[in-house]
């Protein structure tokens, strides 16, 4: 998939921030269970995160934003 075609539901960022394409095929969604206070306040208490699949690329994006909490 090339250009800026995204199907209408795609709602993730174009790409990742080390400039690789997102598109369909060239990620991975999912979601986790977390307790920062982002996600406390969304259904299920959790994030919708993409990471990108380019070989050797670690960038991942959370739906809402993960907020590292302090450890006690």
């Amino acid at each position: 998939m090339s250009g800026d075609w995204r199907p209408a539901w795609w709602c993730y960022p174009e790409r990742c921030p080390h400039g690789h394409e997102w598109a369909p095929g060239q990620v991975t969604v999912g979601w986790m269970p977390c307790d920062c206070p982002q996600a406390l306040g969304q259904p299920g208490r959790g994030h919708l995160w993409v990471r990108c699949r380019a070989d050797g690329c670690l960038a991942i994006w959370y739906q809402p934003p993960h907020q590292d909490t302090p450890a006690s």
